[in-house]
């Protein structure tokens, strides 16, 4: 999955994504939250989901967004975790809209 071309904030509660493919990912706070890969919210071993999504804040929001190399960002939420690395893969998976919410 290549990088996308633009990455923007347009509000704490929100990170957007346009892909080289022209298709906008608007990705929630909560949403990113709640899919956080880190080993501290999914289980190295069984791959087991380890944070209760009810646990996650309707109202998170993300604090910045960081580039990961050249494959990858990293949130800094507001509830001060910041452990998770999403790849172009994870995020476009991620995407709500109801084009991608199908799959």
């Amino acid at each position: 999955m290549p990088a996308p071309k633009d990455i923007s904030q347009p509000t704490p509660a929100e990170v957007h994504l346009t892909w080289g493919d022209g298709h906008e990912s608007p990705l929630p706070a909560a949403l990113l939250r709640r899919a956080c890969p880190c080993a501290g919210c999914v289980h190295e071993w069984t791959g087991e989901q380890q944070l209760a999504p009810e646990s996650v804040a309707e109202d998170m929001q993300v604090s910045a967004v960081r580039r990961d190399g050249l494959y990858a960002l990293q949130f800094v939420f507001s509830d001060r975790h910041d452990t998770g690395i999403y790849t172009w893969d994870r995020l476009r998976e991620l995407c709500p809209c109801p084009d991608c919410s199908p799959r």
